[in-house]
């Protein structure tokens, strides 16, 4: 329970950096403060990346700021050039930010960004803006190959449904060939 400007299991702030094979099982962060808060990484600035990263944890914001969160299950970020590549989020994400944005994956996804073979199962709910994988995309040039969402349990003031097809359709099998079609994805354009 911490009340700093970004919050992470991991890093609460990070910039410019590769996040290979990073799970969050069991840390539960939750959040009184304001901003951003992450799965695995709060905050990410110009060129990170998350490759092969999951969260199984509950994500939760409890705040009474005027000033808008951004909750995601792996990671928020602005910028260019991040890139979510074979993640998933398993754990519950839940805000009570009405100017907030939450999502399976990130919560916040603004820049030139990329998202290869992810996918959400999760529950994703906020008093604010939600999305199924992202909760607000703005000022984007963004890309979305090959990713899927639950979407039967995420609700919000405004409700976005970024998703190729529906997770519950997937198998473990099937789950593995998205991730591991992400990874040739992204390989292709590196």
């Amino acid at each position: 329970n911490v009340s700093s400007y970004y919050v992470g299991a991991l890093v609460g702030y990070a910039r410019g950096t590769n996040f290979i094979n990073c799970h969050n099982k069991q840390c539960h962060v939750t959040h009184a403060g304001h901003y951003a808060v992450g799965g695995l990484v709060g905050w990410t600035h110009n060129g990170s990346s998350f490759i092969a990263c999951s969260n199984s944890a509950t994500i939760s914001v409890n705040s009474t700021t005027n000033q808008d969160v951004c909750i995601g299950g792996i990671a928020n970020g602005w910028g260019k050039n991040m890139n979510m590549v074979a993640c998933y989020n398993l754990g519950t994400i839940k805000s009570n930010n009405r100017l907030g944005f939450a999502g399976g994956i990130s919560g916040d996804f603004a820049g030139t960004n990329q998202m290869y073979g992810c996918f959400n199962s999760g529950s994703v709910t906020d008093t604010g803006n939600v999305g199924a994988l992202v909760g607000r995309g703005s000022y984007s040039t963004y890309m979305f190959n090959s990713c899927y969402s639950n979407s039967i349990d995420y609700t919000g003031y405004s409700v976005g449904d970024i998703m190729a097809e529906d997770i519950s359709k997937l198998s473990y099998a099937d789950a593995v060939i998205v991730l591991n079609t992400g990874i040739e994805l992204y390989n292709q354009t590196a």
